[in-house]
């Protein structure tokens, strides 16, 4: 995935109507806690350092700050208890 795409992720998910909490969680929240969930469930071993790649770049241009530790902590736990 190109940094363009990020970026424009990062406009999105940052925007005023973004930051409205659904479910408890922020949208920029939840596609952290969706896409580690899914590697936590995935059976497809040769895509997930595909995945955490591009969650590392999402987090890093996209929410790279005040995510809430417990949603880490939560879904890493799933993935390395699988």
């Amino acid at each position: 995935m190109s940094d363009d795409l990020f970026v424009m992720i990062r406009h999105v998910v940052n925007n005023v109507n973004a930051q409205t909490v659904v479910q408890g969680e922020l949208l920029r929240d939840s596609i952290v806690r969706d896409t580690l969930s899914k590697v936590a469930a995935s059976t497809n071993d040769r895509a997930i350092p595909d995945v955490l790649h591009n969650l590392e770049r999402y987090i890093t241009i996209c929410h790279h700050q005040s995510y809430p530790v417990s949603l880490i902590q939560r879904e890493c736990h799933k993935i390395f208890l699988r």
